[in-house]
């Protein structure tokens, strides 16, 4: 059965939590025109607005309640960006990849 819970822009990237709920990145009402969007983690419980992240950003979800984020970050040579892990507790500023890389979720809370 479907059930109509939250309503997105439709270039939003979602991606499941690998429990239950989604990770969503778009860009909300007070963001628009900027170069940023916000991270929203969403379930059939409830919405929460929780980090904000260059709409350029890549994600993967990490299997076990959060996700991986690969985005451009301020003061970074331009041909490396950060490797970023949110939950619903923190977020975490992780590692340098190369711009072009390619992110896979492992299920297990990893990322190859």
């Amino acid at each position: 059965e479907e059930i109509n819970l939250y309503e997105y822009p439709p270039d939003s990237q979602l991606v499941g939590d690998g429990c239950g709920g989604v990770w969503i990145l778009c860009t909300t009402n007070k963001d628009e025109g900027g170069s940023e969007s916000r991270l929203w983690h969403v379930n059939k419980h409830r919405e929460r607005d929780m980090y904000e992240y260059p709409k350029r950003s890549k994600m993967v979800g990490d299997g076990c309640g959060g996700v991986w984020v690969h985005c451009p970050t301020n003061g970074r040579h331009d041909r490396m960006w950060r490797l970023w892990h949110a939950n619903l507790h923190i977020e975490r500023d992780m590692y340098d990849y190369p711009k072009g890389s390619i992110i896979v979720g492992d299920g297990r809370g990893g990322v190859w």
